[in-house]
């Protein structure tokens, strides 16, 4: 779904611009609008490893959307209702997790556009069409050009056949889960690992030869500013529970300090 007055996720890629967000674990619209207003360019809605219904998702997406934000939704597995559902709620993009064969790819990305470059379902009932207040012409293409198609890298199968992903054309984003990427080869969360940064060094160079973005999750500060000098453009900073945990555990620890000298 378009959000009014602002250029699409998939046109300012195109302009060239890095765009900045954060993964949304707790189902909780109060925090997604707080990262709207920190100023963040979107935020990947996990229901993966979130607790969501059809009905959270869409509030989440509705409240990103309500503060000008971006709204992707990570789906918890390649089936084509996750996809649809997905898209008729009116996120902005839909992210696919885990996928293991090229087959399990074509298939997401078939079914994230309608004919004739897809296999989606049309239906003009959901909010992404505005509840039938939307044109259908303008709906079908917004989704078949506009919503952005991101497709998770996350093992060492799938990293080695970029070129052959590379050539599905409802792809838009290839994505790369450094964290599985670092566990398929045994180094599980030494994501500054040179054999590590070589594999993702490889993904990105091979999906920007071949005309595709590439996004990254990103676990540190350090990591955002090198990911942004390859030309990597679309990074997600952590997550919000993580920022929050880190926040918790930085205060709590002041405080408990405080009160341990006040009992010597």
């Amino acid at each position: 779904m378009r959000i009014k007055g602002q250029k699409t996720m998939k046109q300012r890629l195109l302009d060239r611009e890095i765009l900045l967000g954060t993964f949304v674990k707790l189902n909780c619209p109060q925090l997604v609008e707080m990262l709207g207003f920190s100023g963040l360019d979107f935020v990947i809605i996990d229901s993966k490893h979130g607790a969501y219904s059809y009905a959270d998702l869409q509030d989440m997406v509705r409240v990103s959307n309500g503060v000008s934000m971006n709204a992707i939704v990570r789906i918890p597995s390649i089936t084509e209702e996750s996809i649809l559902h997905s898209c008729d709620i009116g996120a902005q993009g839909i992210q696919v997790p885990n996928a293991n064969t090229l087959e399990e790819i074509t298939f997401a990305a078939e079914h994230m556009r309608y004919h004739p470059y897809g296999k989606m379902e049309f239906a003009l009932t959901t909010r992404a069409s505005m509840y039938t207040f939307c044109n259908s012409l303008d709906h079908i293409n917004y989704v078949n050009n506009e919503l952005l198609s991101v497709i998770m890298i996350e093992n060492l199968e799938m990293a080695g056949r970029i070129q052959e992903i590379c050539q599905i054309p409802q792809i838009d984003v290839l994505f790369i889960g450094v964290e599985n990427i670092s566990q398929s080869i045994g180094k599980r969360g030494q994501t500054n690992d040179p054999e590590v940064l070589a594999i993702v060094r490889g993904i990105t160079e091979t999906a920007m030869k071949n005309g595709k973005y590439v996004g990254v999750y990103a676990g540190t500060i350090e990591e955002v500013k090198m990911y942004s000098n390859w030309g990597i453009q679309l990074i997600a900073y952590i997550s919000e529970m993580v920022m929050i945990a880190t926040e918790f555990k930085e205060v709590c620890a002041s405080l408990m300090a405080i009160r341990d000298e006040s009992n010597m």
